[in-house]
């Protein structure tokens, strides 16, 4: 999703920004945030469903949150000749999105992360990697990151990890060229102090230096476990 505070930004200088939400399935629009309406005000949403469609949110949480489905005479029929996966992305007329999100009292979409990027932690709690990327990623020394789960040898279930390839540039002009031990031992503190204003089960526990490339798509995706897989 667009940082809110970029879309509230470049209307403050006059550019008028909407949002929109599709996806292949569903041919292809599924919400726009209207051109006149408080686009402002809600720059974080990709606003309601088109008029054809409904949204509606399934198992929500105690923040609301949980996977979005969509209804529409729009949505595809399933998928060729793939009738397990059709049987799990649409039921009872839903089609499971994939995503994760909330509504708000005017039935405006906020998305909040995808569903299999989830990290599920031991207590059951739900840590969504996009919503921390974002805000980890604004520190002027790290050029890019992924955050997700692995293994906790220690004390078992998933482990909040990090990949962090630096901005080596921007390092070196304020502390001079370091070894490898100190880059990783600057990434730990720069995450020590991102952690500290997060609620403990959110905090991350591993980091990593990357020294290649993350895994993308041809659209600059970034694929997830096959760049876990080649740390």
């Amino acid at each position: 999703a667009i940082d809110a505070r970029f879309i509230r930004g470049l209307q403050d200088i006059g550019i008028k920004i909407t949002q929109g939400y599709g996806m292949t399935e569903a041919g292809p629009l599924v919400s726009s945030t209207p051109y006149f309406s408080d686009t402002y005000g809600r720059a974080g949403s990709v606003g309601p469903s088109t008029p054809s469609g409904e949204f509606a949110i399934s198992e929500p949480g105690d923040d609301g949150v949980g996977e979005v489905m969509w209804k529409s005479p729009c949505q595809m029929i399933g998928y060729y000749k793939m009738p397990e996966a059709t049987d799990k992305a649409l039921k009872d007329g839903w089609y499971y999105t994939g995503d994760y999100g909330f509504l708000d009292e005017r039935g405006w979409l906020y998305v909040t992360g995808r569903k299999h990027n989830i990290i599920v932690t031991k207590t059951g709690k739900n840590i969504f990697p996009e919503e921390m990327e974002f805000e980890l990623a604004k520190h002027p020394y790290i050029a890019e990151l992924m955050i997700y789960g692995s293994e906790d040898k220690v004390k078992g279930g998933r482990a909040v990890s990090v990949q962090i390839i630096p901005d080596y540039e921007a390092v070196s002009a304020d502390r001079g060229e370091l070894t490898e031990d100190e880059m990783l031992e600057l990434m730990c503190v720069v995450v020590k102090e991102f952690n500290d204003a997060l609620p403990n089960y959110k905090r991350i526990r591993i980091v990593e230096l990357r020294k290649t490339e993350f895994v993308r798509t041809a659209t600059k995706k970034l694929m997830r476990q096959a760049s876990i897989d080649t740390v």
